[in-house]
């Protein structure tokens, strides 16, 4: 006994340390609940030690690989680890061993007592009642724990983002619990209620963790409307490494604790009508469906279609948000408040059909480039390095530079690509990636590329990875694109370390693309890059060429990675501009970033930031302009938002501007930045809310009204407004 208790103390103490956080409270705490669980399962009287030969033997071999698995990753670059081993006079790697062995046979007890204990320990209050009584009582505890966890599993997995992800209006917590309780009444119609709590448990388990992972990876959490992207994130998942972190454990072991004891759960043979039984059934599933429906239509309330997701989901919790997804998924193009067609046909046609009949207007060729993370972390955060990344990008002659605001924190490329081609505001769709669910009639020559084929502009789409992300095989042709180079096979790859499809070949095979094609009629060139893609933890050290000065716990490796690929894709910009600079061609380029890298969040936030706003300073990615020709900059400003780059660019090159895109001009020159969710910064660096701000609100909603009009399908759709 007394080994016993000795054994599940060592091994608590082992699991609560690699569960903990670095601080000495944390592994306080831990190391205290640690030892109170062991005495706890010591006091019966069965030895787990030796119930290993009976039972759970393929779990206890898969819980422990996992645990020293997620020991090694969590502790290999520890300072502990390195502390102790000085102390004890040997390597960081024989240590490492050691304690990965410890746990391995630790853990294999701690498993075995945690699967065989909590039965009796939730029948030990009904010991002395009659057993069909105790099978009852043990369903109800268990069915509560069930529901319990049903709600914590999918909150905590948004824990890395949101700092209190758990809604603390006790309505908002007992609507979403409801519609948990609807989902397993559901299955439970169909299965039974022990094979529907295992099913629900497992799919529970599973939906978590991805929702955990893809908000670390994506920066957003997982939604149905995310699973259509599902295809384009595995293509990209091998480029990064997936760390074993304390929130996947815990959700792991919660959910294989709760999916053992559910498979022991008592089950009382029952006789009678099996079709009474699943009326039974249906019953309740309906009723706990009008409840939840009932309790849903009560939160849904406060939910704010524009507010940042990290505020939604603490405010109305995860399956509310769940719901929500699914019913903006039904009607994706949102009308705006107040829209009236005959708001925005009165608006004033500008001299661009004289332009385009001038037979000596300049039509130079045309590049936009949107750099994948490409980001100066600088704008953000006090980073000091020993090689500034941005030294090859910035004093090249005939370049303006300016920040620009990307739709999203950490991920989006799809939504970047949509702003930058079409300059249209993502504030107008109710899901993320446009080109997975907007149809032919909304993309068709409603974009730049349309626009400049209008002009008698050959036009050329291309992007290294695989053509069916984002559905860009279909849906480059319908944008227009004349010319379409998607997919490994087009392009060159070279690698540095392990980090391929560098920007240079990128730039190299987009030149021979276009000097392929060349003619009288000019060119409009469209590349999305690869090469600063994550992660970031694929080259050895010796391929860094940056290193920051400073400690950035577990993101130095990260940043000093990261930022010596940007400095590649500086050195490659720099190339192209000297390239094109002897062009016999008049050439225009314009290159922006498409968000910032995912762990963009857990930098230090500068005190001097020049917008004082941190969740619109985690967007700003730079921009620049360039052209071997004396372009007009006279619509530059240091901030833009994404979908001011092209009308900008046109402006520069002289070519003449539809009403739209004048539109879009005239509020940038007033307020340069807008965000997808509505709020603006102005000339003056101040910020301004959509709510707040009426002469700002009214500016914004005539764009709106524009933009809503471009995305119709119907015969309301005013052509005049988006054409030369």
């Amino acid at each position: 006994m007394k080994r016993n208790v000795l054994f599940n103390v060592l091994c608590m103490i082992s699991f609560a340390l690699l569960l903990c956080d670095d601080t000495i409270p944390a592994i306080a705490l831990s190391v205290s609940g640690g030892i109170a669980i062991a005495v706890l399962l010591s006091r019966h009287k069965d030895s787990y030690a030796f119930s290993l030969q009976k039972n759970n033997v393929p779990t206890d071999l898969v819980f422990c690989l996992t645990s020293v698995f997620a020991f090694a990753n969590r502790w290999s670059e520890s300072s502990k680890i390195k502390a102790v081993a000085a102390r004890l006079g040997m390597s960081n790697t024989l240590l490492l061993i050691l304690g990965a062995a410890a746990l391995c046979v630790f853990s294999i007890f701690v498993f075995d007592g945690v699967v065989t204990a909590p039965k009796k320990i939730l029948g030990y209050p009904f010991r002395n009642v009659k057993q069909e009584r105790k099978d009852r009582m043990i369903w109800v505890v268990m069915t509560t724990l069930v529901i319990l966890f049903a709600f914590f599993a999918v909150q905590y997995s948004c824990l890395n983002a949101v700092y209190e992800p758990f809604p603390t209006p006790g309505t908002v917590i007992l609507a979403n619990i409801l519609m948990a309780v609807a989902a397993i009444s559901v299955l439970a119609v169909f299965l039974g209620r022990k094979i529907s709590f295992f099913f629900f448990l497992l799919i529970l388990w599973v939906w978590s963790v991805a929702n955990h992972y893809t908000i670390l990876f994506h920066g957003s959490p997982l939604y149905i409307s995310e699973l259509a992207s599902a295809k384009t994130a595995m293509e990209v998942l091998d480029g990064y490494h997936i760390p074993i972190d304390q929130v996947a454990i815990l959700l792991t072991l919660l959910s294989w604790l709760l999916m053992a004891q559910v498979v022991t759960l008592p089950v009382k043979k029952r006789n009678g009508s099996g079709i009474k039984r699943f009326l039974l059934r249906t019953a309740a599933a309906c009723l706990m469906m009008m409840m939840a429906v009932r309790a849903y239509q009560s939160v849904i309330k406060q939910y704010e279609i524009w507010a940042p997701w990290e505020r939604t989901v603490a405010r109305c919790g995860y399956y509310v948000c769940l719901v929500k997804d699914v019913e903006r998924r039904q009607n994706p193009v949102i009308l705006p408040d107040g829209y009236d067609v005959e708001k925005i046909r009165s608006a004033k046609q500008t001299e661009v059909e004289q332009g385009t009949e001038d037979p000596n207007l300049r039509r130079p060729d045309v590049i936009f480039i949107l750099n994948e993370t490409f980001c100066d972390l600088t704008f953000l955060a006090n980073l000091e390095t020993d090689v500034d990344a941005f030294g090859d990008y910035y004093g090249i002659d005939g370049a303006v530079y300016g920040f620009a605001v990307t739709p999203n924190t950490g991920g989006g490329t799809n939504n970047a690509e949509f702003e930058l081609l079409t300059s249209k505001s993502m504030h107008l769709l109710a899901q993320e990636a446009p080109f997975t669910f907007l149809g032919r009639e909304q993309l068709q020559d409603r974009s730049i590329v349309g626009y400049l084929k209008n002009l008698g502009y050959v036009t050329s789409g291309m992007h290294c990875e695989a053509a069916e992300n984002y559905k860009r095989n279909v849906v480059y042709p319908e944008i227009g694109f004349d010319h379409v180079y998607l997919g490994i096979y087009q392009f060159t790859r070279n690698r540095y370390g392990n980090r391929s499809w560098l920007d240079k070949d990128n730039y190299q095979d987009m030149l021979s693309f276009y000097e392929s094609n060349l003619s009288e009629a000019p060119q409009l060139l469209y590349l999305l890059t690869f090469q600063n893609h994550g992660g970031y933890e694929q080259n050895g050290e010796e391929l860094d060429t940056i290193h920051v000065t400073g400690d950035y716990w577990d993101l130095t490796d990260d940043l000093n990675e990261y930022l010596s690929s940007v400095r590649l894709s500086s050195e490659a910009f720099r190339w192209l501009t000297e390239y094109l600079s002897g062009a016999s061609r008049d050439v225009i380029v314009c290159m922006v970033g498409d968000h910032a890298p995912p762990f963009i969040s857990a930098l230090p936030v500068r005190s001097d930031l020049a917008i004082q706003d941190a969740s619109i300073a985690r967007r700003i990615v730079p921009y620049v302009i360039w052209s071997n020709f004396d372009a007009d900059f006279s619509f530059y400003t240091d901030y833009a938002s994404m979908t001011d780059l092209v009308p900008m660019t046109l402006c520069a090159a002289g070519l003449p501007l539809s009403p739209f895109y004048r539109e879009v001009l005239d509020l940038h020159e007033k307020y340069p930045v807008r965000t997808r969710e509505g709020d603006g910064v102005d000339t003056d660096l101040t910020i301004k809310r959509y709510e707040e701000d009426e002469t700002y609100k009214e500016l914004l909603d005539h764009y709106y009204y524009m933009e809503y009009n471009s995305l119709l399908e119907n015969g309301e759709y005013l052509e005049e407004l988006f054409i030369p």
